[in-house]
Formats: C-alpha cells, structure tokens, sequence
C-alpha cells in the first residue's frame, strides 16, 4: 500500500518527465490510493502529486467537483498578474501555511481520458490547487516559503 511521503529531502527533489506509457501507470496508481481511502484523509484532499506517494513521473490529480482529474507532465503556461492570499494545507506537511499565488492559471498538460496535450484555464481554488501541486513537482514546499502559520 502506498503511503504518503512526509521525508522533506525526498520532497525537495524536482520530478522530471517519463514516457506516457509510464505516466498511465502512475496516474492509476495515484488514483486507486485517492478511491481506496476516501472514507480517512483523502476525503478532505482535493490535490496530490506522484512524488507524494513516491511515484515516478509528473502527474498531479485535482479534485473538481466529485471528479478526479489527472494531469500528466503538466506546467503553467500562463498565469494572472492578480494575486491573493490563502490558507494552504497539505498531506506531506504539517499545518497551514499563508500562500500568495495567482488567482487564475492557465496550465498545459497531457490528459489521460482524451489522450491529448490539452491548455485549460483554471480560477480560484483549482488555480491554487494546480499551483500548489505543480510545485510539489518542482520540490517546493508550501513550508519553504510561508508568509506565518495559523
């Protein structure tokens, strides 16, 4: 059973692209760990990236709505000038943390269900959840660059 990942060494290490065929792999991975438990954490999670489970490859999973997205090798392409502030938390590391980040991203990324590169804008909540995410790929954590802690 995977567990989630909490070692910050570990955590702080890029997460570098594989082949597609790989990535599925992955992705179904991550997803059988977010369905198999629902009923505890993963209730209340609406992200997780691979490297969180120590899984291979750049894949993220958003929550929008009731609905599991799983997003393969995906980077920002763009993103707003306007900015906000949010309370962040986050599997692999205690607490909630003040986050600035922009308030909408549009983000590039292979999607499994269409099998296609796909450019999606995203507001809000998903923006933050995607960035969020996305720096866990890039081995950021949301405790490295805090503005206080609740």
């Amino acid at each position: 059973m995977l567990k989630i990942v909490t070692d910050t060494y570990q955590l702080h290490k890029k997460v570098h692209p594989i082949p597609l065929k790989e990535s599925f792999a992955t992705a179904q991975n991550m997803l059988l760990w977010l369905l198999q438990n629902q009923s505890n954490r993963s209730a209340r999670t609406i992200g997780l990236a691979s490297n969180q489970l120590g899984l291979k490859g750049r894949v993220i999973s958003v929550r929008r709505g009731h609905k599991w997205h799983m997003m393969i090798n995906p980077s920002i392409y763009s993103t707003s000038e306007e900015t906000a502030e949010g309370m962040e938390g986050c599997l692999s590391v205690d607490g909630l943390y003040k986050i600035e980040r922009s308030t909408s991203v549009t983000v590039e990324y292979y999607d499994i269900k269409q099998k296609a590169l796909m450019r999606t804008r995203l507001d809000e909540l998903d923006a933050r959840v995607v960035q969020h995410e996305i720096d866990h790929l890039d081995g950021k954590l949301i405790s490295d660059n805090y503005r206080g802690v609740k």
